[in-house]
């Protein structure tokens, strides 16, 4: 693996605070934001994803400093994959992400 620079300090500051932190894992953590980030990109306004707590995620959307929307979801259980399906897991994380950005327009623009 090839990080660069900044991605290795980065890494460094999270393996400090919690050491089974894997340079693999981090990897996968950071593409997967980058995807997540590619498919549900808000115009005008924000998108918010707060995990301070390891059972629920907190999500917001905001315009001009205001939220408009805030909700709390349970965020504990893994949904089960197969590699068989990737395909269609795939076609599914897309579809969701693209759901959520256009709820997210549509709350901020109204």
């Amino acid at each position: 693996m090839n990080l660069t620079t900044r991605q290795k300090e980065i890494y460094k500051k999270i393996y400090s605070f919690d050491s089974s932190w894997t340079e693999e894992g981090f990897v996968k953590c950071w593409n997967d934001i980058l995807k997540l980030n590619k498919f549900v990109s808000v115009s005008q306004g924000k998108l918010i994803l707060e995990f301070s707590d390891p059972n629920f995620a907190t999500i917001k959307f905001e315009k001009d400093d205001k939220v408009l929307l805030e909700e709390k979801t349970y965020w504990n259980e893994f949904i089960k994959t197969d590699q068989e399906d990737s395909s269609a897991n795939n076609d599914e994380i897309k579809q969701a992400a693209q759901t959520i950005k256009v709820l997210a327009d549509r709350i901020i623009v109204s």
